[in-house]
């Protein structure tokens, strides 16, 4: 596009290591299992080039395949949904997919969190393998349980948990190992407090309470012999993924987010970081082909974050249900089989992580500089990831003790040979799964391509997914109302009275992973033809963004706003601020536009105190794509930038709070406070310029996380020329004065994107 033509456009501007524990036991224990393992460099490049031609060839040739089918198909043919498991629901009528309730009877403005009520009267009936009537033992476990989540959890509800039988949790076994890797690695030993260890049978429990506090025996697992070294795909393995299917979805009804990561996994830096807050369920991969969200890529259920919500316990009900429909088949095979539906009919929206940053012995990454987790898989027999998981930790000390600069220079690869990595016999065995794995999923796309032919709907259809894609994990009713308010700990909250009509307008905005899309507009920015209407038809003629309008909480600062709001938009809500006239255009760090950002800010926390999360975006950007995308589920708060630096997590870049997200958390709402509280140390600035000042200080004194957008996605006037295009989710009209330039100019842009 020529820029000549804009009004505003400016011209280009150019650790120390982890204490010794039983892992060095391990070490010395399974050394010697491989003396006669070794081999050189030379072979190691020779297998990977051959892994790779492989993986490229099956590839190419699984892809020809469909293509063929899909090119050769009646082309006038018409396609329908695929049927649903359980009680879902196909929704391919040209209107957004509503999530499918958990059951009929469920009333559909239930908050999903762990009260009385919503236990008695919609969890526990809906649950196929669970009673309505609970006694005894019964009564116990789910208390016990419970307990143990409530201990457990972090701020956001959330329980890291893994599985161990006796084996497995026996001294200088996986366990230890497991809990070491939390200890070596990077800024990721306080997740050890937020660990649920499920024990699969009375002796793992007794292993797991002498190293870990937090150990719960799982009730359908206890009647089983599974403390042995369970083989893969064995009955008792199969009865053992089922059981630990149900008992994850028992959390997700309790109102808790959860990620089970295989005991057999190695931790080295934070995986949260990786996930998106658009996504409502994260797995790791056995095979990833570059999209994130393609359902083409192949789950590793070994490894899984899922949110809680009635959407993600509807998908494990149907889950579950799905079991009998695949007999013989573990969790993970089924997910795969139903994934599409999953996302078509119920509208989960499903990320996968690469293989380059959450490995497994199945890939060949082998680059210490990205790797945050590493798998056991493609190794059968207890000894051999012993000795290989100890040696891969082994060599993660020692890569922790090398310089930055040494580490810069280039990957950073691990060179101890193993049982199951480093060799021709693992490269076969991958090269063997991922055969099976293209003829398996051939085969099931192509029947799925001749069930949808002989019904007759349009193959577009499965390729549009209606759903909401926006979320953090579910947090019942007002995080303040419930948890602050029973330990005394409200009095720096803003009044019950200022801003009450919120609490009835919140759910109808709210997605149903509770979080908002707020803009604010003045009488000049609603009038028809002017920024409300721009900022509208944006995500009319964005990609896939749509649905997002009726996420969207229109604030007007004056009644003749609000007025032209509810003319056009179905969510309005009338700010009162004092007895200034804000309608006029040109207000821009007046005492009447100071006052209003700073209300405004009194109004985003208390949509924090009501327990949902909001993502504010000023009303002169204009959308092209989704950006939740890029949003990390693992921070605080996410902004756009004035100036980026490079490093998305350095507190040097500028921020731009014209754009910001935040999730509800009483670590959020006391950021906010702070955050007003410091208006009186810096007047007369604007929010922004004071969040500058203290973002160090938040950062320091509350463990603030925080995350800046790359200005060449989410991009302004102010770095127009260090924007891409091709891939930008928005563009603000920063740096230009006037309404009339900022129409022109976002016209401009609109039209030529």
């Amino acid at each position: 596009m020529s820029y000549a033509l804009f009004a505003c456009t400016p011209e280009p501007v150019s650790s120390s290591s982890a204490n010794v524990s039983s892992f060095d036991r391990i070490h010395a224990l399974a050394t010697g299992v491989v003396a006669w393992q070794q081999r050189g460099s030379e072979m190691g490049s020779q297998q990977n080039a051959l892994h790779q031609l492989v993986s490229f060839i099956l590839g190419a040739s699984a892809a020809a395949v469909l293509l063929f089918f899909l090119t050769t198909a009646t082309s006038g043919g018409r396609f329908t949904g695929i049927s649903t498991w359980a009680n879902g629901t196909t929704g391919f009528d040209g209107a957004p997919v509503q999530e499918a309730p958990a059951t009929p009877a469920r009333e559909p403005a239930a908050p999903a969190h762990a009260d009385s009520k919503f236990l008695d009267d919609i969890v526990c009936c809906s649950c196929p393998a669970r009673s309505c009537t609970q006694q005894g033992t019964a009564v116990e476990q789910e208390d016990e349980l419970e307990r143990l989540l409530r201990a457990v959890a972090d701020e956001d509800r959330t329980v890291i948990m893994t599985s161990v039988n006796e084996a497995w949790a026996a001294q200088d076994s996986l366990l230890d190992l497991f809990l070491e890797s939390f200890r070596s690695g990077e800024r990721i030993a306080h997740f050890v407090d937020h660990l649920l260890v499920v024990a699969l049978d009375g002796g793992a429990l007794e292993h797991c309470r002498a190293v870990h506090p937090h150990c719960y025996l799982l009730p359908a697992a206890a009647a089983r012999n599974l403390s042995g070294e369970k083989v893969f795909m064995s009955k008792d393995y199969i009865d053992l993924v089922w059981s630990k299917v149900q008992l994850q979805q028992r959390i997700l009804e309790l109102g808790y987010n959860f990620l089970f990561t295989d005991v057999d996994i190695l931790w080295f830096r934070n995986p949260f970081e990786r996930m998106s807050v658009a996504a409502h369920m994260v797995t790791s991969s056995d095979f990833y082909f570059g999209d994130p969200y393609s359902p083409m890529n192949l789950p590793n259920t070994g490894f899984l974050y899922v949110k809680s919500s009635r959407r993600t316990v509807g998908a494990f009900e149907a889950w579950h249900g799905a079991r009998e429909a695949f007999p013989g088949k573990h969790e993970q095979q089924v997910l795969n089989e139903i994934k599409v539906e999953l996302v078509a009919t119920r509208g989960l929206r499903i990320q996968f992580l690469d293989t380059e940053h959450n490995a497994g012995f199945c890939n060949n990454t082998r680059d210490f500089n990205t790797l945050y987790t590493m798998h056991a898989n493609c190794c059968v027999g207890l000894g051999a990831k012993l000795h290989d998981l100890g040696n891969l930790l082994q060599e993660w000390r020692a890569y922790r003790q090398m310089d930055h600069e040494d580490r810069a220079r280039g990957p950073v690869r691990w060179k101890v040979p193993g049982i199951c990595i480093h060799r021709l016999k693992g490269y076969l065995r991958r090269i063997t799964f991922f055969v099976f794995e293209m003829w398996f999923a051939t085969v099931f796309a192509l029947l799925i391509l001749f069930a949808l032919a002989s019904i007759g709907r349009s193959l577009d259809m499965l390729e549009k997914s209606y759903y909401t894609e926006i979320g953090v994990a579910s947090l019942g009713d007002s995080i303040i109302s419930q948890d602050s308010a029973e330990d005394g700990e409200t009095d720096e909250l803003l009044p019950q009275t200022q801003f009450a009509d919120l609490a009835q307008l919140l759910p109808k905005v709210a997605t149903d992973d509770r979080t908002v899309i707020i803009t604010s507009v003045n009488e000049a920015f609603a009038r028809p033809n002017s920024l409300l209407g721009l900022f509208r038809e944006s995500f009319q003629v964005g990609e896939g963004i749509g649905h997002l309008l009726n996420n969207i909480l229109v604030v007007a600062v004056d009644a003749k706003a609000f007025s032209y709001c509810k003319a056009v938009h179905p969510h309005c809500y009338l700010l009162e601020v004092k007895t200034m006239d804000l309608s006029s255009a040109n207000n821009y760090m007046t005492e009447a536009y100071v006052e209003l950002v700073w209300t405004k800010l009194s109004l985003q926390q208390r949509v924090l105190e009501l327990g949902y999360n909001f993502l504010f975006t000023d009303v002169d950007i204009v959308w092209f794509r989704k950006p939740f995308r890029h949003i990390s589920a693992f921070v605080d708060m996410t902004t756009s930038s004035d100036v980026f630096s490079g490093d998305a997590n350095s507190l040097d870049n500028w921020p731009n709070t014209g754009f910001f997200y935040m999730k509800a958390t009483k670590r959020t709402v006391e950021m906010l406070r702070r955050w007003r509280a410091a208006r009186a140390w810096f007047p007369p600035n604007h929010e922004q310029a004071i969040f500058i000042e203290i973002k160090h200080e938040l950062a320091r004194d509350l463990g603030v996380r925080v995350r800046f957008l790359d200005t060449a996605r989410f991009g302004g006037f102010c770095r127009i020329f260090h924007i891409d295009m091709g891939a930008a989710c928005t563009m603000h009209a920063n740096c230009c004065f006037g309404l009339a330039n900022k129409l022109h100019d976002l016209r401009d842009v609109l039209r030529h994107q």
